[in-house]
């Protein structure tokens, strides 16, 4: 019985050295899973900033490319103007033309009427 006794403490002192060799194996992989996952949350968060960069740049873009798209609308808006006060200036150019045209006819008459009238004081 004693003999009984001494075996089944042998047995369990061995499956207790096991049991720690086991738990310590298991220990050493759970300090390179957390070391590991230490570097993914590290690349993880490296990964965060950039998008958040990105995103913060293409925001800024946006921004300037509807400041710029504002900015042409205006200019357009002035150029349309401009070419409306050309062409009422070219209409008021025109008119002028027109009328110095007849200006020039009544002055063309008026001197031909002072030649005839020089010519038949001279007679």
């Amino acid at each position: 019985e004693l003999e009984d006794v001494r075996v089944r403490l042998e047995q369990a002192t061995r499956a207790k050295r096991n049991a720690e060799g086991q738990l310590e194996d298991i220990q050493s992989q759970l300090d390179v899973q957390s070391r590991n996952n230490k570097r993914l949350a590290t690349r993880l968060e490296d990964c965060e900033a950039q998008i958040l960069e990105q995103t913060t740049a293409i925001v800024e873009a946006r921004v300037a490319a509807s400041e710029r798209a504002t900015v042409l609308t205006s200019l357009k808006a002035q150029l349309a103007e401009r070419d409306e006060t050309l062409a009422k200036r070219d209409a008021e150019l025109i008119e002028l033309h027109g009328l110095l045209a007849l200006k020039d006819t009544e002055l063309g008459q008026v001197r031909a009427q002072l030649a005839s009238a020089e010519a038949s004081h001279a007679e």
